[in-house]
């Protein structure tokens, strides 16, 4: 890490990660524990153009899969949704998977962390914070509320693009150690 910035968290990563931009059109934030879907790359692209808004973020938790390569068969898509405020007071969210068949990408008050994909401007316009040191509960929230006061609309693809590992039994965790 550089001096005086904290290693190994997650927002410090993401924030490192976001340096390796080279001038691409559109930058994809994944966990490293993903799963994609065939032409995922042109799914995600097709769909931000589909969505109502002159700057969309595609955000959402998305469906499990379990090692090495069981997919959920799931296609319905799942929309991000509050859960609970926390013993800190901490807005946590959760997934809710939709019922029927969606069309166009819907509208989502929140953002994941897990999962994201935009024009790559956003890297510029709402830069991750790397000084959140430690902050892994929290993180989606903030981004939200940033990406929001900064003229960016926040949608759930309705189709399938990603398969994320949600079991965290078989890693250890950075607030572990």
């Amino acid at each position: 890490p550089r001096s005086g910035m904290p290693a190994y968290d997650p927002c410090w990563a993401r924030h490192e990660c976001d340096t390796f931009w080279q001038g691409e059109e559109y930058v994809l934030r994944i966990d490293s524990h993903m799963r994609f879907t065939p032409g995922w790359d042109d799914r995600c692209i097709a769909t931000l153009a589909r969505c109502p808004s002159s700057r969309p973020v595609l955000t959402t938790y998305p469906h499990s899969y379990c090692l090495p390569n069981r997919l959920s068969k799931d296609s319905r898509p799942k929309l991000l949704r509050t859960r609970r405020f926390d013993e800190f007071d901490i807005l946590r969210v959760r997934s809710a998977v939709l019922s029927g068949r969606y069309m166009q990408p819907i509208r989502s008050a929140f953002w994941s962390g897990c999962f994201n994909c935009s024009k790559s401007d956003i890297l510029d316009l709402v830069a991750y914070d790397p000084y959140c040191v430690n902050l892994f509960f929290g993180e989606e929230i903030s981004m939200a509320v940033r990406l929001w006061t900064h003229g960016c609309d926040l949608f759930a693809p309705h189709n399938r693009v990603v398969y994320h590992l949600w079991s965290r039994r078989h890693r250890p965790l950075f607030w572990e150690d």
